[in-house]
């Protein structure tokens, strides 16, 4: 018998590299195991092999062959892209550092984009910078990625700089441009970010379409930026449209790639809680937790493992913010005993998240126990004191909602975060409880000392000038109206006069200027009638119908009025023996002290005496209410309801003539009986 012809292992190697030219991976890998079969050490079918199994996203079986196989260092590289692939990302960066010198510069990049997963962005950052000064890499797609680290690293401030120095702008590509608006974001600039998004989808829909992709291609393409875009938008309060750009990316049947459809859910529940409260939210809530819910490894739903196509692509941040969101879901529509569970995971996986402390507060807030709520928010602080503005700021809340204005005002004041310190709703917020409590003086060190901080902020420029004009005049404003509350009407006069040199007058200032006239009028005319030069001019709207001349008449015939009702009521209170009714010796009246009446369980210790927070529901109707139910149609007229065909109901018998008593027979008359006529002469002619 003949021996089997050995296969040719140059037709072999023709047939894979016609393969590899082709792109036919399947077909490669097949011909690179004929090629194994016959030579099972041959590097080159080895490697073929591997980097077919990588293009078929055969990652798990890419990774057992190099382990098997005797080139596991010298595949070091490709190993770690898988172990990347299935993020598996702190295992992929131990592989990655064995990569041999031939690949050092594809290691490199592949390293930073594992610190980018990984959150460690300086670190991403200096690999980027070794990549440019050490291998001289210069590529368009590099310099995208160094952005976008960049951001990650909340160094947007220096992006314009960054850019000008790689010599790259946003028009060079939309990935470039979509890194700079993500810049923007970063630094609040919404309505610079806007303007770079839409550049961004204009340049990627010419590119993409330039590349022969269809319009399906193009959305599903586009879709990252579009998620952004309504991010922003959301945050200009254009609500409804950033609603209706999320929609467009959640409806579209073509969406392949989950992890932006899952953030566009993620954003798309947290606007749509702004826009609406009513039933209709509520459902869209529910829907929202099971879509949620369905991004969660079965396998595994304690440790917060999403499923493996998510768990790669998602950073951390990312992650994190879902789960808080299912978190909120889960308050909002009334599930507790699962919100506490995802909390506590949430804090043993991160105990330093501020968002988590608060989550853990409002839960404790929503079963009434708001001492437990404040002592956590306290503990928090204390261990976090770099994250405790928002802890504080709850606080605050808490304690203002108990009636608790001076602890409240206290709290407050201990925020040390300069830019929320000085800001004017803060700001305002302790000035009204300083005069709630009447703390003339306190109210008036603290508008003092924040006309300080703004002039100080104006000479060194550290804030914009428009900021700075804007709380500066609120600052002089309330301090005008506070120092002649306080009688101090020079240094009222003072502010103005600051005011009005500065131009930060306003037409608000009309009433407490009008104060100040009054005030000034009696001690010094001549400033008062300078004063009143600055007040504005009455409308043509405003002054119709007005008649001058009446108004003056009015008040000189109530001046005349007041002498003689002041007689008239002295007169009346004399007696008839002459003597005034005040020197008259009066009987003192007995008041008597009512004891308030308190709800049961009221301790004033307690914030809102102990006692839980009122139904936010209470002054809604009842059919409107989330524990209303419709009361049940009664059972009789259930049984009153006819069914069946026709007549096979309940018939009354009394309607039934044939079973009705015969009439007596009576005697026949012999002419028939008519009508009465009426009487002569009264009948209708």
């Amino acid at each position: 018998m003949a021996a089997k012809e050995a296969p040719d292992l140059d037709a072999l190697f023709e047939k894979l590299y016609t393969c590899i030219k082709n792109h036919q991976h399947k077909k490669a890998l097949k011909a690179a195991d004929e090629i194994l079969a016959v030579a099972p050490k041959d590097e080159d079918a080895l490697k073929a092999k591997v980097i077919a199994q990588l293009q078929l996203s055969q990652f798990e079986d890419a990774i057992a062959f190099i382990n098997k196989s005797s080139l596991g260092p010298a595949m070091a590289f490709e190993k770690a892209y898988c172990l990347y692939r299935l993020g598996r990302i702190e295992e992929a960066l131990e592989a990655v550092r064995g990569s041999g010198p031939d690949k050092a510069e594809a290691a490199r990049q592949l390293e930073a984009q594992l610190f980018y997963r990984l959150g460690r962005n300086k670190d991403c950052i200096q690999v980027y910078d070794k990549l440019f000064h050490e291998q001289k890499v210069d590529s368009l797609e590099l310099k995208t990625n160094v952005l976008a680290a960049y951001v990650a690293a909340s160094l947007a401030s220096e992006i314009p700089d960054l850019m000008a120095a790689m010599k790259v702008t946003a028009k060079q590509s939309f990935e470039v441009a979509f890194n700079k608006a993500c810049g923007l974001v970063e630094s609040g600039q919404y309505a610079a970010a806007e303007t770079e998004l839409r550049l961004a989808l204009k340049l990627g829909r010419e590119t993409l379409f330039e590349e022969d992709c269809s319009e399906e291609e193009v959305e599903v393409e586009l879709a990252p930026l579009t998620v952004q875009l309504a991010y922003v938008v959301g945050r200009l309060k254009r609500h409804g449209e950033a609603q209706e750009l999320y929609e467009q990316v959640l409806r579209n049947p073509d969406m392949a790639d989950e992890a932006t459809r899952i953030v566009a859910l993620n954003n798309s529940m947290s606007e749509s809680g702004r826009m609406d409260s009513s039933a209709t939210h509520k459902k869209a809530v529910s829907n929202a937790i099971k879509r949620l819910e369905a991004i969660i490894d079965k396998d595994k739903p304690a440790s917060l493992k999403l499923v493996p196509t998510l768990e790669a692509r998602l950073s951390a941040h990312q992650k994190h913010v879902l789960h808080l969101n299912r978190a909120l879901a889960y308050l909002t529509s009334g599930r507790n005993d699962a919100a506490k569970e995802l909390a506590a995971a949430l804090a043993k996986q991160q105990p330093d998240s501020h968002l988590v402390a608060l989550l853990r507060a409002a839960l404790l807030v929503a079963d009434g126990k708001i001492q437990d709520a404040d002592s956590l928010l306290e503990q928090y602080s204390t261990s976090y004191p770099a994250s405790s503005l928002h802890p504080t700021l709850m606080r605050a809340q808490l304690a203002l909602e108990a009636n608790a204005a001076q602890r409240g005002l206290d709290l407050l004041a201990g925020v040390r975060d300069p830019v929320v310190a000085w800001s004017g709703g803060l700001l305002a917020t302790r000035l009204a409880l300083h005069q709630q409590l009447g703390d003339t003086a306190g109210a008036e060190a603290l508008i003092d000392a924040a006309t300080n901080h703004w002039r100080q902020q104006q000479r060194s420029g550290a804030a914009s000038e428009e900021a700075v004009s804007t709380a500066l005049g609120w600052c002089l404003q309330s301090a005008v109206g506070l120092k002649l509350k306080m009688g101090k009407v020079a240094e009222s006069i003072a502010a103005f006069k600051q005011l009005q040199a500065g131009g930060m007058q306003s037409s608000s200032m009309a009433g407490v200027l009008g104060r100040l006239i009054r005030a000034v009028s009696s001690s010094d005319p001549q400033a008062a009638a300078q004063l009143e030069k600055e007040l504005p001019a009455l409308g043509a709207g405003e002054s119709r119908g007005l008649d001058l001349d009446s108004l003056e008449d009015l008040a000189r015939y109530m001046g005349s009025l007041r002498p003689a009702k002041k007689e008239a009521e002295a007169s009346k209170k004399r007696d008839a023996d002459g003597m005034e009714v005040e020197q008259q010796p009066q009987k003192k009246k007995v008041r008597r002290k009512h004891k308030p009446r308190l709800p049961k369980g009221w301790n004033p210790e307690l914030p809102n005496g102990g006692l839980p927070p009122a139904d936010p529901e209470r002054w809604l109707p009842k059919w409107q209410r989330a524990d209303f139910k419709r009361k049940k149609k009664s059972q009789q007229r259930k049984q009153d309801v006819v069914k069946g065909s026709q007549g096979a109901g309940k018939v009354d018998e009394s309607l039934d003539r044939t079973k009705a008593a015969e009439p007596k027979a009576e005697a026949k008359s012999a002419k028939p009986t008519l009508p009465a006529r009426p009487a002569k002469g009264k009948g209708k002619r």
